[in-house]
């Protein structure tokens, strides 16, 4: 049997050929960079973690483990983090799960500097599975990190860590049931679905499979584009081929304008007037300095914030 988490979830939601991947773990290996996006999401969580220092960690169970131990916490309303919970064929582990006078607080962490709205599902599939447990969830929230945050010495969690009730939201979905029957025939499917090429492949951010879905486009197609919103509109209106676009066609980008006329001429362009006026500029003798930069959540230097782009 497959198990629909809350991470595949978000991936039915955005994309049902990415769902299915994403279930059978055969998306392509992580870059670099989103591995070190993912280590500073865990270095967020130990800092949130701080602040609910009654908490039992069940992080290290194993899931079975974890679904009984968790059963014997809430009987006990301690506060849990990576609960985890299962009904039917839906499961998830849970960031925080706190007791309250009349019910129980769930958390979800999250790494970034504001509260998005792709956050708030994730924390509707776990009140869904929940509440199908008999767990009664009253609030919801998102902790997050404060983006003016600036270290002086040890990090301060409780300036470090922002959070937003955002419960009225989450109870506003009730799709939860509907949306996970679908995502779960998906999975089970003998082979992956044909989904049409669309603004989700860049929302919120690039998906793992854009290069294998659009492996087939020309060479030069018209999503290569700088004016986004056109190039849309030309691959909603069945234009893929740059050189397919009217000529009569104005680009309003004259970055485009110059890609549009280099592919209908298939020619290299270089504007030399502007090179050599440029090169005119120049004062000699030129200097030149040159640096990379990084960035972490949880700064590591003093008088530098969250995300603060740190130069060597």
């Amino acid at each position: 049997m497959k198990f629909l988490t809350k991470s595949l979830y978000m991936s039915g939601q955005r994309c049902s050929r990415l769902l299915w991947f994403s279930s059978r773990h055969q998306l392509p290996e992580a870059s670099l960079y989103d591995k070190h996006k993912f280590t500073q999401g865990r270095d967020f969580e130990k800092y949130v973690k701080k602040l609910f220092p009654d908490g039992v960690d069940l992080g290290n169970l194993n899931h079975g483990e974890n679904i009984k131990e968790t059963q014997n916490l809430i009987h006990q309303s301690k506060t849990i983090f990576e609960a985890c919970m299962v009904y039917k064929n839906l499961f998830f582990k849970g960031d925080i799960l706190e007791p309250s006078a009349d019910g129980w607080k769930l958390y979800e962490m999250k790494a970034s500097t504001k509260v998005k709205d792709e956050h708030i599902p994730y924390l509707a599939f776990q009140k869904y599975v929940c509440e199908k447990d008999g767990i009664k969830i009253k609030n919801f929230f998102i902790e997050y990190i404060n983006k003016n945050y600036v270290k002086q010495g040890n990090i301060s969690p409780n300036e470090l860590v922002l959070q937003k009730d955002v419960t009225e939201e989450v109870n506003q979905i009730d799709d939860i049931e509907e949306n996970s029957e679908k995502y779960i025939e998906i999975m089970e499917q003998g082979k992956p679905p044909e989904v049409l090429i669309s603004k989700k492949c860049n929302k919120p951010y690039d998906c793992p499979l854009k290069d294998k879905c659009w492996g087939n486009l020309p060479e030069y197609h018209v999503l290569q584009l700088t004016n986004w919103r056109k190039y849309w509109e030309f691959f909603e209106d069945g234009i893929l081929d740059i050189k397919d676009i009217p000529r009569d066609e104005i680009l309003s980008s004259n970055k485009d304008r110059v890609i549009k006329e280099a592919v209908d001429g298939n020619k290299i362009i270089i504007n030399k007037d502007k090179i050599r006026n440029f090169l005119k500029e120049l004062q000699y003798p030129l200097y030149y300095f040159d640096f990379e930069t990084f960035d972490t959540a949880i700064p590591i230097f003093d008088q530098s914030r969250p995300y603060q782009k740190i130069p060597f």
